[in-house]
């Protein structure tokens, strides 16, 4: 599943993205700078990104609302991602995992890429378990990526009208 997402952050944190990839060590550093790590603690451990629907290069700063934040655009390419409706028997898809396996955070994620998948697609939102697999577009575009792969000879059968 090849999917055009942003990620959203603050513009100091965009830039050491832009400069060095992402960082699954980081995970929870957003959380745990505004104080809600508690609040967050069951969610799995990942990239967190939301489905590109053409929002603005400018956004809410992700915990301080004062301030913007920083939209950065990517690619990001799921080979079997766990595919959940936002919310499962009532309750968001974090708590409905949680209650499911018992676990949370890199818990939760653990068992789930040991059962195959490579992150959760849940309405609009998108989390990839690795970094494998994601692209940042901010240098150039989604057509000009995807052309880099086909390129390479990876999607033949691509449709071109994307």
């Amino acid at each position: 599943m090849i999917l055009k997402v942003v990620h959203n952050t603050d513009p100091e944190s965009a830039e050491s993205i832009r400069r060095g990839g992402f960082d699954l060590s980081r995970f929870g550093y957003a959380t745990k700078k505004s104080g809600q790590a508690a609040a967050f603690s069951g969610h799995p451990k990942g990239i967190y990104f939301t489905k590109d629907v053409g929002q603005t290069g400018i956004s809410p700063h992700p915990w301080d609302h004062t301030k913007t934040g920083t939209l950065i655009r990517c690619v990001v390419e799921l080979r079997n991602p766990l595919v959940l409706d936002p919310f499962m028997d009532g309750v968001f898809y974090q708590k409905w995992l949680h209650d499911k396996y018992g676990k949370k955070g890199a818990g939760l994620t653990n068992i789930l890429k040991k059962q195959g998948y490579d992150g959760i697609v849940a309405g609009d939102e998108v989390i990839a378990f690795g970094t494998d697999g994601i692209t940042i577009l901010d240098n150039f575009g989604f057509k000009e990526w995807l052309n880099s792969k086909i390129n390479k000879g990876h999607y033949r059968n691509f449709p071109e009208n994307i």
